[in-house]
């Protein structure tokens, strides 16, 4: 699963869809919750997230990847927590842009292999008065 990490960061740091699509499900039923939309199925989260917002938006992207668990419940299926620090620049504007949150990856085997079926992100937590209702 450290493979699949790694492949992960890789795919977000040069927005490739051949590499995402590799990492993904066959199935159907995949899908990819984030601050900015709810992707459902692969052709979803390849032009709304990988080349919409990673490509099209984004430049000089680099994902970091601490503090990650896996979380394996049988031979096939698996999830994986971790927190993630980004920076990258937005094309328009030549803008600095620097997220931390958090993230978690649903895995199943698929013919040898651990595939992503469902991501969920988000920020940090927050614990001010009023703040994460």
């Amino acid at each position: 699963m450290d493979r699949l990490l790694d492949h992960y960061t890789k795919s977000i740091n040069t927005a490739d869809t051949s590499l995402a699509r590799s990492l993904f499900s066959s199935k159907e039923a995949l899908s990819f919750i984030h601050p900015r939309g709810h992707e459902k199925g692969w052709l979803q989260i390849r032009d709304q997230f990988y080349i919409g917002t990673m490509g099209n938006l984004l430049s000089g992207r680099q994902l970091v990847i601490t503090e990650s668990a896996v979380h394996q419940l049988d031979k096939k299926h698996a999830w994986v927590e971790f927190y993630w620090d980004f920076h990258a620049t937005f094309k328009e504007g030549n803008q600095p842009l620097h997220t931390k949150g958090r993230e978690s990856q649903l895995l199943i085997k698929e013919n040898g292999d651990w595939k992503i079926v469902h991501i969920h992100y988000s920020g940090l937590p927050v614990s001010g008065n009023g703040q994460g209702f």
